[in-house]
């Protein structure tokens, strides 16, 4: 063999036992009873360099891995206040519809300015405030907020003559 082959080998063994000294070995065969003498007594083992062992990383807990044992109750308290609004509670005065959609014969500018004064009144804190008229179509999105509760209204009416559309989220 030439010699340089030799050194190629001793260094990659040398390379190989020195970045495998801390991780235990992989694919290991242990001889069972049952195996013949004779696949024993040919069977060479291996010199394996065990490291110190080192504790294993324990990740720290946080609220997404986090986990409790035992009994876990969740505690729901419903509010029957009526001083408190839901946006159910804010359905314009002879509106028609359900589930958050209305449908009203009253005038669009109308509708708005009694959900913004209603909603003033009951404490909402009006964040969005939104209201325009182009081309006979009137818009508007109001949204509110109190401390426990929150409210957007849209309004749409196409033109004069027809339904005002209100949305309750």
């Amino acid at each position: 063999m030439p010699l340089l082959t030799i050194a190629v080998i001793v260094v990659f063994v040398g390379y190989s036992l020195l970045t495998n000294s801390g991780k235990a070995p992989e694919n290991t065969v242990t001889p069972t009873p049952e195996a013949s003498s004779e696949a024993t007594a040919s069977a060479t083992p291996s010199p394996v360099t065990l490291a110190s062992p080192r504790p294993a990383a324990t990740p720290k807990a946080t609220p997404e891995t986090s986990q409790t044992l035992g009994d876990s109750r969740v505690n729901i308290s419903v509010s029957t206040d009526d001083d408190k609004p839901t946006g159910e509670q804010l359905v314009y005065p002879g509106a028609n519809g359900g589930s958050g959609h209305y449908t009203s014969d009253a005038d669009g500018e109308a509708v708005y300015n009694w959900y913004k004064s209603e909603m003033e009144n009951r404490g909402y804190h009006v964040g969005n405030n939104v209201k325009t008229r182009a081309n006979d179509l009137f818009k508007a999105v109001l949204q509110g907020s109190t401390s426990t509760n929150s409210l957007k209204v849209s309004i749409t009416q196409e033109n004069g003559g027809a339904k005002t559309e209100i949305t309750l989220e």
